[in-house]
């Protein structure tokens, strides 16, 4: 981004020289984080994702290049909004970077960050339109039925990314647990309706923590324990 406020040649290389010093850092760090996450035989077809993206964004921007080469008006000459464009992109990339856990080994912060943020953006949203409240619990329940199915339908293997990006987004029940309490203690006036309404509700998930590890049979290992995950997905 900082390429289009250069105005001289001496500028751009002390730039441009900056700029390689910085993102020497990106494919050296891919190649650890990718390594992390996969295991060695497939390692391979990853990296070529990786960098084969660079190819294709070169046939993009040489479209945006040749579009911004036609734009005659504004204060800016056109490559500088070519830069300005690309440099917020990044910027933006750079953000949900910061997001990206390093190793799966960390995923489950990332997972409890979820359910957090569920909660509160949820207990907001029900606040000032209580009629949703039902309709959140519906949309919560999605994710967590995805991530079961992640971790139930992917190869179990080490180091495996599927199982603990479904682990980390099954976090949202707790948003769905919330949203249960808020509902149901908002429907009950006095004060023993809502004891047993409270009662009721972490009852049934009590009732829950029971019957899950029947449905884990040793015997089923192999097929990735379908009883337990069709069984929580269905609850």
């Amino acid at each position: 981004m900082l390429t289009a406020t250069v105005t001289s040649w001496q500028g751009l290389y002390a730039q441009r020289l900056l700029l390689g010093f910085v993102e020497s850092i990106i494919p050296t760090g891919s190649m650890c984080i990718i390594s992390e996450y996969y295991t060695q035989s497939e390692q391979a077809l990853r990296q070529a994702w990786w960098f084969s993206a660079a190819a294709l964004f070169t046939i993009i921007g040489n479209a945006l290049n040749y579009g911004f080469a036609q734009f005659h008006g504004g204060m800016l000459k056109p490559p500088q909004y070519i830069y300005l464009l690309a440099g917020s992109l990044k910027v933006v990339f750079g953000l949900m970077c910061f997001a990206t856990p390093n190793s799966p080994r960390l995923c489950l912060f990332p997972g409890g960050g979820i359910s957090f943020i569920g909660c509160i953006t949820g207990g907001w949203l029900a606040s000032p339109i209580p009629s949703i409240r039902l309709l959140l619990s519906v949309f919560y329940c999605l994710p967590v039925i995805a991530g079961c199915a992640m971790i139930w339908k992917s190869n179990w293997t080490h180091h495996a990314p599927t199982p603990v990006a479904g682990t980390a987004i099954i976090g949202c029940f707790g948003d769905v647990t919330s949203l249960s309490m808020v509902a149901g203690m908002a429907n009950v006036a006095s004060a023993t309706k809502k004891s047993v309404m409270a009662a009721a509700i972490f009852g049934a998930v009590g009732v829950g923590y029971i019957v899950g590890p029947q449905l884990a049979k040793s015997q089923c290992k192999a097929k990735h324990y379908p009883e337990l995950w069709e069984g929580l997905m269905t609850r």
